[in-house]
């Protein structure tokens, strides 16, 4: 078997080239330090230990993080905190760090996360459904906010 390239990534860091000498992800999780109940993803499905990759694969490696919920939605990783150290852009929002995205929960909007600058606004059908997944969780602080943007922003109870 060749060599393969691909970019890995683990949520909250910079993304890294990494070569790897089978395609197997099994050789993936030799080299990475994996934290316990993590997940690979590519193209946002779950890979399992039999998953085979290919060259120029983007791999992204998903870890429980302490006060923190993920939702996925379209490919796309998003990660709110409870206790989160900055308020921008709102005290409810979340983060893509594959894509360096920032969501505004309240309002849907998003922002590059390093430059503040608003891009666009996330469609209306995704926004709703990251928004109805926090509501369906136990937390209290996430299901409580996520039920009353429901029912403020699409008459949702």
């Amino acid at each position: 078997m060749k060599q393969i390239n691909i970019k890995f990534v683990r949520i909250g860091a910079k993304i890294q080239a990494i070569q790897l000498p089978d395609n197997k992800l099994s050789e993936l999780q030799k080299i990475v330090s994996t934290k316990k109940g993590g997940s690979f993803y590519r193209n946002g499905k779950r890979l399992n230990k039999n998953s085979l990759l290919k060259d120029g694969d983007i791999v992204i490696y998903v870890f429980p993080i302490r006060g923190a919920v993920t939702v996925r939605r379209h490919g796309k990783i998003w990660m709110i905190h409870k206790y989160d150290a900055h308020g921008f852009p709102s005290d409810f929002h979340a983060h893509n760090y594959v894509d360096n995205e920032v969501l505004d929960l309240y309002t849907g909007f998003l922002y590059k996360s390093h430059t503040k600058v608003k891009m666009a606004k996330l469609y209306k059908k995704d926004y709703k459904a990251v928004l109805i997944d926090l509501s369906e969780r136990k937390d209290k602080k996430f299901s409580e906010k996520a039920k009353r943007i429901l029912r403020d922003n699409f008459n949702l109870k």
